[in-house]
């Protein structure tokens, strides 16, 4: 098993588990080439659980959340009287509000995502796991 467990954060619904140790893999090693360690492939393991949040159009599961998906986008448009809204709207492209609405849809009507998440995470972690590297899990 793994040494070190990497779990990515939000928005990597378009991405696999493949690329995104691909990307992580040379920062990790140069932080620890730093301190005089050094890693193999082997003693890595990304927990990917982006597809969880990914939009599968026409499937029944998609429908369901995009009925529940107008009362989200009503709710994040009137965060604090519209300021949030506007910083948002400035940080951020309808694009990406979308991909947040969406996010934020799937974390609060999918009943089995902290189940699928943790059992993605407790797969991996084993008694030779030292460390443990997460980026904002959803609700894990």
């Amino acid at each position: 098993m793994a040494k070190i467990v990497m779990v990515h954060g939000a928005f990597n619904e378009l991405w696999g588990p493949h690329e995104l140790k691909a990307r992580w893999l040379p920062a990790l090693r140069d932080g620890l080439w730093h301190h005089g360690e050094e890693i193999s492939d082997d003693d890595v393991a990304l927990c990917f659980y982006g597809d969880l949040f990914r939009r599968q159009p026409g499937s029944a599961r998609d429908a369901e959340l995009e009925q529940s998906r107008a009362g989200i986008a009503e709710a994040m448009s009137g965060l604090a009287d519209g300021t949030a809204m506007e910083a948002l709207t400035q940080a951020a492209n309808s694009a990406a509000f979308d991909r947040t609405i969406d996010l934020v849809n799937v974390i609060t009507n999918d009943p089995d995502l902290r189940t699928e998440l943790r059992g993605r995470i407790e797969g991996l972690i084993s008694d030779d796991t030292t460390i443990l590297v997460a980026h904002s899990p959803a609700r894990c």
